[in-house]
């Protein structure tokens, strides 16, 4: 009986996988081959920070719960993030603040929703709800600012710099702007 209950608890855990990949599958729009026969061209937009990822010297997050920086820094050839911290029984989660660089290098835009635009307010932009400064190690930097989220939950919008192009972004892209900076921390293990 134990047995058999073993094995039915395992077909449904298989069979949730299989209904999960499924619908992943089903809901991925089909890709849009570029027709070579016609003057049409499919605009595809790099990420923000493509091949910039080993020159960020640190970054701010800025957003309604607070600021705090991250520091790149190298440490016997690897990369190591800091964050100042109050607490002593906390430590910076490596692997977290190793995913979010990954994300932040890898944003990019799902669509631009206007150019030259001279109405910002309407995307939430004039004053934004959250911003990321990312500082490279020649002295300049990106300022990526977060706006409203598009309706129908589609994505968020974004600027970057005082451009006054808007992007649209993707909600997962989003969400590292808006984590507050415990989020990034572990406990210090003893």
């Amino acid at each position: 009986m134990k047995k058999q209950t073993q094995n039915i608890i395992m077909a449904c855990i298989i069979l949730g996988l299989l209904l999960g990949v499924f619908f992943l599958v089903v809901s991925i729009p089909p890709s849009k081959e570029p027709n070579t026969s016609s003057s049409e061209t499919v605009n595809t937009i790099s990420p923000f920070l493509e091949n910039t990822s080993y020159n960020i010297s640190s970054v701010v997050v800025e957003n309604n719960s607070e600021e705090f920086a991250i520091e790149v820094l190298n440490q016997d050839g690897k990369r190591v993030y800091n964050i100042d911290n109050s607490d002593p029984n906390k430590t910076p989660s490596q692997s977290i603040l190793q995913t979010f660089m990954g994300e932040l290098i890898n944003i990019s835009s799902i669509q631009i929703v206007e150019n030259d635009t001279t109405d910002l307010k309407k995307y939430g932009l004039e004053d934004e709800s959250a911003k990321i400064t990312v500082n490279f190690a020649d002295g300049t930097n990106k300022v990526f600012k977060l706006g409203n989220e598009a309706p129908l939950s589609i994505g968020y919008y974004l600027r970057i710099n005082d451009e006054n192009t808007v992007y649209l972004i993707s909600k997962s892209n989003a969400e590292i702007f808006l984590n507050n900076k415990e989020f990034y921390f572990e406990d210090i293990k003893k």
